[in-house]
């Protein structure tokens, strides 16, 4: 059962300072970047009250993206429920960057006919892969002469 809500946006916003980005910037109590707050005896990831006081429950298999990028931002307009998957690749990790590039190391195209997808999710070249393998079998032939 899902405990009532002791926020309102009014009050939280009056926490918070605002840029001139529109961010609501929490200047209360932060944990790992993330604006938080005690309700009911627990502790409550407050951009997720700004999003329910707002827009509604979060659909269950969805997490709130700042899309801002701020982690401390309560601004409902820069907050949308999302996939995990999706907000990752929106974010700054390995995968994200690796998930947007358009082209391998070498400059071929990771598209079509030339794209991979290894096993484990990887993307990889074609051509490189290909290039690789020669050369690793070409060196094994000659080890073994």
């Amino acid at each position: 059962m899902r405990r009532p809500n002791i926020f309102t946006l009014e009050s939280l916003r009056a926490n918070c300072l605002i840029t001139d980005s529109g961010c609501w910037l929490w200047q209360g109590y932060l944990e790992g970047g993330y604006a938080r707050a005690r309700q009911a005896g627990k502790k409550v990831l407050l951009h997720r009250i700004s999003f329910e006081l707002t827009k509604g429950l979060i659909p269950d298999g969805l997490e709130i993206d700042h899309l801002c990028r701020n982690k401390s931002c309560l601004n409902p307009e820069h907050l949308e429920a999302v996939s995990h998957k999706e907000n990752t690749l929106r974010g700054i990790s390995f995968s994200a960057i690796n998930s947007r590039k358009k082209s391998c190391i070498n400059g071929h195209p990771l598209v079509g006919d030339n794209l991979i997808i290894d096993g484990a999710g990887h993307r990889r070249c074609k051509i490189c892969t290909t290039i690789t393998r020669r050369k690793a079998l070409k060196k094994f032939r000659a080890k073994k002469r």
